[in-house]
């Protein structure tokens, strides 16, 4: 049930790979309110974003066909999604992998698992 002190329910993109990680998330956001679709890869992921228009896309940085980081920087180039805010979500601890998701636009990055409540804190904060 959203919160009553909610301001505004989001448009929200998850990309993931893992079919039950991404399915369960937007399941999750949805269930608090939230407007939310996905795609279980890169390029999928840029499509329903170009036709969805979030405020937020969560991107893993490790897909199959294109990485997160090149995602978030296709966004960033696309003038009709310029404000979408990017947040990266990796089970990555390489250093490199966050300093390419945060030079390419990511916003933060965020370890798997990720708490889902702390995606609700993050949306709620908008």
């Amino acid at each position: 049930m959203p919160s009553d002190s909610r301001a505004r329910s989001c448009r929200v993109v998850v990309i993931d790979d893992n079919y039950d990680d991404v399915r369960t998330t937007a399941l999750y956001l949805q269930s608090m309110g939230h407007k939310v679709d996905y795609a279980i890869n890169g390029y999928a992921g840029l499509d329903v974003a170009m036709r969805f228009r979030p405020d937020v896309v969560f991107v893993d940085l490790r897909l199959p066909d294109v990485d997160g980081a090149t995602v978030a920087r296709e966004i960033r180039n696309e003038p009709r999604l310029r404000s979408v805010r990017v947040f990266a979500i990796t089970g990555s601890v390489q250093q490199e992998d966050w300093d390419r998701a945060l030079e390419a636009g990511c916003e933060q990055v965020f370890i798997k698992p990720v708490d889902p409540d702390v995606l609700i804190a993050l949306l709620d904060s908008m």
